[in-house]
């Protein structure tokens, strides 16, 4: 059996890498606050069957939903006109096209200017 080299592998408290994956922190902010390197912060984020990466990612995405659902509150609850357009166009696909379907090619606008 080989012996192993090099520094123990820093044990990091999941739930603290789980609420800095909830606020989006970048990889600096990580390694000041959890007291080690960028570049080990980097290794533990490119491996993605690690807990670390895993914790990171379950916050990230459970700030997504907060998020969503603040955003749907808008919309709906408080009738915000502009965030129901926003998301008409970005969930249902809805697009702006004052020339409707038939007449979506712009040089249609211009035909028979040149008489």
């Amino acid at each position: 059996m080989a012996n192993k080299r090099g520094r123990p592998k820093i044990v990091f408290d999941l739930k603290q890498v789980e609420n800095m994956g909830y606020f989006h922190a970048s990889y600096e902010t990580m390694a000041c606050l959890l007291g080690c390197s960028e570049i080990c912060i980097r290794d533990r984020m490119n491996d993605t069957q690690s807990d670390f990466y895993k914790a990171y990612k379950k916050g990230l995405n459970s700030m997504k939903m907060k998020l969503s659902e603040a955003q749907l509150h808008s919309a709906i609850e408080n009738k915000n006109i502009t965030m129901q357009i926003w998301l008409g166009k970005n969930y249902l696909g809805q697009v702006e096209n004052p020339l409707g379907d038939e007449e979506d090619d712009v040089s249609a606008l211009f035909d028979g200017w040149d008489d």
